[in-house]
């Protein structure tokens, strides 16, 4: 029982570490494409 619990908690842990990753993925695409429009602006 403990290894199931373990396993469970570890593939909780990776799923919380690859939505932070798309996070910060999305918001500098946010980024990049806020600074690209602004520059077309120019």
């Amino acid at each position: 029982m403990a290894v199931t619990a373990r396993v469970i908690s570890g593939v909780a842990s990776h799923i919380q570490v690859e939505e932070t990753e798309a996070l910060h993925v999305s918001r500098i695409a946010l980024m990049v494409r806020g600074y690209l429009r602004s520059e077309c602006v120019k």
